[in-house]
């Protein structure tokens, strides 16, 4: 999660007019070894929906955007994203929060 969100916070530098979920998106996914279109597809296999969650999770924290936008890139309901966020956001910020 550090080295997606070094990533990710480097690439919106770089291209600040792009769109920030589709590429954290695709950032924290690489880093799970997943395609977008792994992300967004009908699979419900448990570990394909464990790293779904947890890149929707991860995508809230370092993008900020809401849970509509975010369910509407991964074609999921708002109420999945909240339900991922639930689970698996405090884990984030708690690993992306420096230690000093």
């Amino acid at each position: 999660m550090i080295l997606a969100a070094q990533e990710f916070r480097r690439f919106r530098i770089a291209r600040p007019w792009s769109n920030q979920i589709r590429d954290a998106m695709g950032i924290c996914g690489k880093h799970y070894g997943v395609k977008r279109a792994d992300l967004i597809n009908d699979d419900r296999s448990p570990a394909l929906v464990e790293i779904r969650q947890k890149v929707m999770a991860f995508v809230h924290v370092v993008t900020g955007k809401n849970y509509h936008e975010i369910g509407d890139e991964f074609e999921r309901a708002h109420s999945a994203v909240i339900h991922a966020c639930d689970k698996y956001e405090k884990a984030i910020r708690t690993a992306l929060t420096p230690v000093e």
